[in-house]
């Protein structure tokens, strides 16, 4: 039924019906690499975010994530940038967000990246998935606390 009414919405044009649905991911998987711009944007799968320490609060933030910095009583949290069932557009900058360090003449910022089926996260334990890490190093000495902007 779906296929007549392709063909019947696009006469001029020659339909393929792959015979399964490996084929059909195949084929995509083919056309998106000889030409990476076929696909311009995307449904994403996951909540992708960055762990950041935020200001502890008692009573709520649990003990084994508290950490104390040069701010006071600090947590580490999910930061999020997007979310699970978002449309991106591909190879493009979606959130730009602006982080300070913890401590005070900090040279050098790692940010954990994660990903989580859910929408709504508070802290990186409950991420599925820790993709990976982002060092961002400054040359700024004289700076009591830098920011920095990062994008994903």
């Amino acid at each position: 039924m779906l296929q007549h009414a392709i063909k019947d919405a696009f006469p001029g044009i020659d339909t393929v019906i792959p015979l399964g649905a490996s084929s059909t991911i195949l084929r995509g998987a083919l056309v998106y690499g000889h030409s990476p711009t076929s696909i311009q944007e995307r449904v994403l799968k996951y909540t992708y975010g960055v762990e950041v320490a935020e200001k502890f609060k008692e009573g709520i933030d649990p003990e084994h994530l508290k950490l104390t910095t040069a701010k006071g009583k600090r947590c580490w949290v999910f930061s999020k940038h997007v979310e699970r069932g978002q449309i991106v557009k591909c190879n493009e900058p979606h959130v730009e967000k602006s982080y300070k360090t913890a401590h005070n003449f900090q040279r050098r910022i790692t940010f954990r990246i994660f990903a989580t089926e859910l929408t709504n996260v508070r802290y990186t334990d409950e991420c599925i998935y820790t993709l990976g890490k982002s060092h961002l190093s400054s040359m700024n000495q004289r700076s009591y606390q830098e920011e920095v902007l990062l994008s994903l």
